[in-house]
């Protein structure tokens, strides 16, 4: 029963209970046992976001990045929440989630989309866009990128980008 769920999520996530405020989180995002409420949802993974919920934090930062207005300082956001699940979980590979959003120009060169860093970043050479902090992530990354890599590329050049 999700409505019973919800109730023993409540109780325990209001006592600070990190795993109960995420899974609550997930209630609000799915609209199990309660009514789907996106603002809901932010605020359960963010509370069990900053207690170190590695699933919270993970979710914050997939949130952020799928959402169809997201720029370069939601993007750096994300970033930092991934690395922060990643430090807190080496099997968490923050790849995962930024190869979903390789095809958003603001979150390819927000971040190294090979480990989610924000320091130290170099350009793409080929597209001018996508940002890596070093040639081990961008080989990495690599797959993810090409295709998006190739169609800024085309829309460079029939933009006139880059000519004299």
């Amino acid at each position: 029963d999700h409505a019973q769920a919800v109730r023993l999520f409540r109780a325990a996530a209001e006592q600070g209970y990190a795993d109960a405020q995420c899974n609550l989180g997930e209630c609000y995002e799915k609209g199990d046992g309660v009514q789907q409420d996106e603002a809901q949802a932010a605020r359960w993974f963010k509370l069990a976001g900053a207690q170190g919920n590695t699933h919270a934090l993970w979710r914050q930062a997939e949130r952020l990045l799928h959402r169809p207005d997201v720029g370069a300082q939601e993007a750096r956001e994300a970033a930092g929440l991934l690395r922060r699940a990643h430090e807190l979980d080496a099997s968490l590979d923050p790849l995962e989630v930024l190869e979903s959003a390789a095809d958003n120009r603001a979150v390819a060169a927000a971040c190294c989309m090979g480990c989610a860093e924000t320091k130290g970043l170099k350009t793409c050479t080929k597209c001018h866009v996508a940002r890596f902090c070093s040639p081990e992530c961008l080989k990495r990354a690599w797959k993810a990128h090409k295709p998006h890599c190739k169609a800024w590329c085309t829309a460079e050049a029939a933009h006139g980008v880059g000519e004299s």
